[in-house]
């Protein structure tokens, strides 16, 4: 179960954070990662007063990390994902204007834009 929870905690955050902050938000994310990896030798201090403590304290912290986990997200199947923050405005990422009004005539469509503007220049 901890190994399922630790790769879906790396492969959830891409649908969860739109593409502005997706890399600030995984290494947000990173870093509890290890601050987690740093803490963790600590668990076995509790083992001076019982030896079933620091298993008790494993079951307890899994338990609430796997309740944080499964019940917020949300269901992202068949939906668009953002590619930009609320209520702001999409720009193209090449010539950063922004793209509203702009028809979608394919996948190269900013590409094949600029290259008809230099064309014409």
């Amino acid at each position: 179960m901890c190994t399922e929870l630790f790769v879906l905690d790396s492969v959830q955050p891409t649908e969860l954070f739109p593409t502005p902050i997706r890399s600030a938000g995984i290494a947000f994310i990173q870093t509890f990662y290890q601050l987690g990896t740093t803490v963790s030798p600590l668990v076995f201090i509790p083992n001076k007063h019982s030896p079933s403590a620091p298993f008790l304290l494993v079951l307890l912290t899994n338990s609430a990390g796997f309740l944080l986990y499964i019940f917020p997200v949300p269901e992202t199947r068949g939906k668009k994902l953002p590619d930009n923050m609320p209520g702001e405005e999409p720009h193209n990422l090449v010539t950063n204007a922004p793209t509203t009004g702009m028809k979608s005539s394919g996948p190269f469509q900013y590409h094949d834009r600029i290259r008809t503007m230099h064309a014409v220049a």
